[in-house]
């Protein structure tokens, strides 16, 4: 996670955690989609402030825009944020080297709160894929 590493606020869980367990599935998918479509990139998801509150709303229910962003792009997109030049550098570098089947970038933004992440796990791009594309009739509604 870029600049913080723990997703954890107040000594509580953060936001970011349970949005992220929630979306895992679409978020890979469309990882996955971008990267086969575009090649190497980053997914860049646009959340309602509303889970800046206090009492946040169930993660499941936020809303939240997603857009694919091609690897030559992303540099000038991350312009729009206000990143310190280290971690543009720490970004620009992950995408070039991390392994798309494996692993999805994503900067997360929320109003004025930007976080970026490396997200692995069992759950890969390209099986959040195919499951969402098994049950598209439960996802078409995003």
């Amino acid at each position: 996670m870029y600049p913080h590493r723990s997703f954890r606020q107040n000594g509580r869980r953060a936001w970011q955690a349970d949005f992220l367990q929630a979306n895992r599935l679409i978020l890979g998918h469309w990882a996955w989609q971008g990267f086969l479509a575009q090649g190497r990139g980053a997914v860049i998801c646009h959340v309602d402030p509303a889970v800046n509150q206090e009492d946040p709303p169930d993660p499941r229910l936020v809303r939240f825009n997603l857009q694919f962003v091609e690897t030559h792009r992303f540099a000038v997109r991350l312009q729009d944020y206000d990143f310190p030049p280290a971690v543009v550098a720490e970004l620009l570098s992950d995408l070039t080297t991390y392994a798309p089947a494996e692993t999805l970038i994503l900067l997360l933004v929320a109003d004025t709160q930007i976080e970026a992440a490396l997200i692995r796990g069992s759950l890969t791009p390209p099986v959040c894929y195919q499951q969402v594309c098994e049950h598209w009739s439960e996802f078409s509604c995003l």
